[in-house]
């Protein structure tokens, strides 16, 4: 499937002129069907979008680090697990303290 206006097979890609204007943040890349399989599930099994972990990637091979992520799925993923870490962490303070007050009334 090709995108419009991506370059045919023979054409040039067309760039801008340099100095003219940024680079967009886009690319169009081509890649084995195998491959993109293989990063799609890798991306699942992180918890993160296939575009997200390949810039993550990317960013780590180039600059040695993560790039900065903007907010999306893969934070709204974590936000109900740490919220149930939270709420797991409260139960056991609670229980804790309750067992504690069974056992110091107990020995009364």
């Amino acid at each position: 499937m090709e995108a419009a206006g991506a370059p045919r097979e023979g054409e040039a890609a067309r760039s801008p002129a340099r100095g003219s204007r940024s680079h967009s943040g886009r690319l169009l890349l081509r890649m084995p069907e195998a491959l993109h399989a293989e990063l799609a599930r890798a991306a699942a099994r992180s918890g993160m979008s296939l575009n997200a972990y390949i810039n993550d990637l990317l960013s780590q091979t180039v600059g040695g680090r993560a790039a900065p992520r903007r907010t999306g799925r893969s934070s709204e993923r974590r936000r109900p697990v740490e919220r149930l870490l939270v709420l797991n962490a409260i139960v056991l303070v609670v229980v804790g303290a309750l067992a504690i007050a069974l056992l110091v009334d107990a020995l009364r």
